[in-house]
Order: C-alpha cells, then sequence, then structure tokens
C-alpha cells in the first residue's frame, strides 16, 4: 500500500518524476487495486485522469482503471453543476440581505484556480461570514429556499459556542451547506504549549483586512467573492496540518500546488499570522513535502525555519498519513493516546469527559437549546449513540494493526509540530 501511495503521489506530481512505462506496467493487479481505492476515499480520480490525459499517457493504465476514471469524472461534472447551482443560490441570498461573504477551500478552489470545476471534487459548499452575522445568515438562508439537515439538528447557538461552523443546511440544488463563523477551531492542541495556554486560538478570519481583501469572481453571470490567495493559502495549510492531521490526502497537496503555482503569496503576512496561531511548524512541514514532491515554488520561509534540519525521512513519513486507510475523527482520539504513550488516566479522563459532556455539546447534537435543563432528556440518547456506534469505531480501530502503526506514526509528526523536545 505504500508503494501505491508513492506511485500515485508521483502521478499526480510534475510529469518529470512520473514513473516510466515499464515500472508502470510491472504493478499487479492488487496493485492496481490499492491505487484505486485510494483514488476514490480522497477524491483523486478526476485529477488522476487530468493529469494523464495531459500528459497523452492514459494508454499506460489498465483498461478498467481507465473506464473507472470515466465514470468518476462524469459523475463529479453532475455534481459541480449542482454545487454552482447552490453557491450561486447562497451569494444571491447573503448580497440582497447586506451580508459579506467568502466561499472557502474547495469551492475557492473549484470555481476560481481549477481549470474546471470537476477537477476538485466538493463534497459540501464552506461559506465563511462574520461572526455577528453568522446567524442571522443561517436564519435568512432557511427563510429563502435552504432546509435544516435532519442529520444535524443541533442548536445553532450552541454550535457559535463550540464549533466553527453552524449546523449543515441542505440547498435548493441538494448541497450540503456549512455556515462558518470561524476559521478554525477554538483550540489549537497541536500548537506549541505558548499557544496552548490560550483559552482561544486566534482566527485568520479576524485578522484586520481580510473582509476588505477578498476576491471577487464571476461564476455562471454572479459576482461569488473568494479569500485573497495568501488568506486561502494559509486555511488550506491550517486545515490540511491541524484539522485533517495530514490525512486529507494528495488531495490537499494539489490544492496548495495551484495556488503557489497562480499567485505570488504575501510570505511576510503568511507566517505572521500563522506564529499568532501556533501554526507555523505545521504550515511549513506541509508546504517542505510539497516542494518535495511538486515542481518547487519560490518560498520565503520563516525564521527561525522550524524545517531547516527536517531530513527526506521525516518527510517520507507523511505520504502513508495522506493516503492511508483511516481518518479517525472525534474516536480516534483516544486510539491517538493510547498509541502514543498517553498515560492511562489521561486516556480515561479523555473517556469520562466523552462520557459527561456539557449541555452546551449535548445541545450541539440534539433539537434542544443551548443551556437547557431539557438537555438532561437527550442524555440518554447520546450514551445510545456513543455504545452503539463510536465505541464500537474505537474498538475496531484499537484491534486494528495497520491503524496502530498510523497513529504511531502520526503522533510522532504530531510532537515535531507542538516543539517536543525543543
Amino acid at each position: 500500500t505504500v508503494r501505491s501511495a508513492k506511485i500515485l503521489v508521483a502521478l499526480l506530481g510534475p510529469e518529470s518524476g512520473w514513473p516510466s512505462g515499464g515500472e508502470l506496467r510491472e504493478i499487479d493487479a492488487s496493485g492496481w487495486r490499492d491505487l484505486r481505492a485510494m483514488l476514490t476515499r480522497h477524491r483523486l480520480g478526476p485529477a488522476l485522469r487530468w493529469r494523464l490525459e495531459s500528459a497523452r499517457r492514459t494508454t499506460e493504465i489498465p483498461d478498467e482503471l481507465r473506464i473507472y476514471l470515466d465514470r468518476v469524472h462524469r459523475r463529479w461534472t453532475l455534481k459541480a453543476l449542482q454545487r454552482q447551482q447552490d453557491l450561486v443560490a447562497v451569494f444571491r441570498v447573503l448580497d440582497k440581505a447586506g451580508i459579506p461573504a467568502a466561499a472557502l477551500k474547495g469551492a475557492a478552489l473549484a470555481f476560481h484556480r481549477y481549470p474546471r470545476p470537476a477537477l476538485r471534487p466538493l463534497r459540501d459548499l464552506d461559506i465563511l461570514t462574520p461572526e455577528a452575522k453568522a446567524l442571522a445568515a443561517f436564519r435568512i438562508l432557511q427563510e429563502n429556499g435552504f432546509r435544516r439537515d435532519p442529520k444535524h439538528p443541533g442548536d445553532p447557538r450552541a454550535h457559535m459556542a463550540l464549533r466553527k461552523h453552524l449546523p449543515r443546511l441542505i440547498g435548493p440544488g441538494g448541497s450540503p451547506i456549512e455556515i462558518h463563523h470561524r476559521l478554525v477551531a477554538h483550540r489549537n492542541p497541536l500548537a506549541p504549549e505558548s499557544a496552548r495556554r490560550r483559552r482561544e486560538s486566534p482566527d485568520p478570519g479576524k485578522v484586520e483586512g481580510y473582509w476588505e481583501r477578498r476576491v471577487a469572481h464571476e461564476v455562471a453571470g454572479n459576482r461569488i467573492w473568494f479569500p485573497d490567495p495568501t488568506d486561502l493559502l494559509l486555511h488550506l495549510c491550517i486545515h490540511a496540518a491541524y484539522d485533517d492531521r495530514f490525512g486529507g490526502g494528495a488531495l490537499s497537496l494539489l490544492d496548495i500546488d495551484l495556488v503557489l503555482g497562480d499567485v505570488e503569496p504575501d510570505w511576510p503576512r503568511f507566517w505572521r499570522v500563522a506564529e499568532m496561531g501556533g501554526w507555523t511548524r505545521g504550515c511549513a512541514l506541509l508546504l517542505r513535502l510539497q516542494q518535495s514532491l511538486f515542481v518547487p515554488r519560490p518560498i520565503e520561509w520563516p525564521c527561525p525555519d522550524p524545517t531547516v534540519d527536517l531530513g527526506p525521512e521525516h518527510l517520507d513519513r507523511l505520504i502513508p498519513l495522506l493516503l492511508g486507510d483511516i481518518k479517525l475523527g472525534r474516536e480516534g482520539r483516544l486510539s491517538k493516546e493510547s498509541a502514543s504513550g498517553g498515560s492511562i488516566v489521561r486516556t480515561l479522563a479523555l473517556a469520562l469527559a466523552r462520557s459527561l459532556p456539557s449541555r452546551t455539546s449535548v445541545a450541539a447534537l440534539f433539537a434542544v437549546p443551548a443551556g437547557s435543563l431539557g438537555a438532561f432528556a437527550f442524555y440518554p440518547r447520546y450514551w445510545w449513540r456513543l455504545a452503539t456506534k463510536r465505541l464500537p469505531e474505537y474498538l475496531c480501530a484499537r484491534r486494528n494493526l495497520a491503524v496502530r502503526d498510523e497513529e504511531r506514526a502520526r503522533a510522532q509528526v504530531e510532537a515535531w509540530m507542538r516543539g517536543a523536545g525543543q
């Protein structure tokens, strides 16, 4: 699987680093199955098809994989039309209401950076609004044809307190939509110790000038707003390194490579804001990985540069994480703690916190107002979900040796990001 991951990353990189035709012919049926599974898991099919067609090398892969790539391309082309319809609808409603907004991450890339939207598959649309306007935007969208996702019935005010986005909406065209009031989580557990002492992480979306720096681009005849390229790049790096824990796949590296090849970021501002939230080490590590796997881009590194002494073996350790089998969510945190040497006391403390959440945490999951005494009535449902879904997922992950090995490797990377031993 590691070999298949390296081959896939090479195929997504510059043509000068591609495997030769002979090397591709040496891949057996099992290797191609692994590669196809990675393509599916990380939504890389359209990008690989684009790379192969641009290089006129589609005949060097098995017919079965070529047919699969064509089918995936058609499917994401149809989804891109659906996402475009709902993206335009969101901005029409918010513009009319006078609420500033910016399309984030995948939406910004698909509709503003990639040659065609279908090349950047979108699972949902992330839309940022000023924090003070987020609840109003959430309400106004529902008054104009957007509906609550029944799988996410939580109280919006609880989400404001605990999460970076409000409960999911469904657009008129069927697209999942998340209205963000923050770009990053309230806390950054992977920041160096000095940054972790803060009660709340600073948010790049609240840095002076963020909204004035937005750029407009026409999509289907409508003006859509996107983050400034430097703000977009920083958000992509933080999300890949700190939210996805390097588990977001090679798609994140493709995204970053595309932005770096298209614009010249304001590097002093990039590193200044990264330092504010303790994101410098993770962002630098991700950019070093991009430089090693794709076309090297001119980057002004921070001073001091925390990655200057990292050898190739440290970057090679990240490739299996980028294309691993498991992308652990909240239940994976317990697995990570025990796999990486976390104390039994700390693991039990995490388990207890998971078992006895605050009323606000319960209100973020169920249809009950934040802080209401009625939240206590939902605790049995919460425990049932924990026992029938989260606990089995955790136990399954703990029994899977490959997952445990992956988490040990991830723990070493995260210890470096926190500056352990510095």
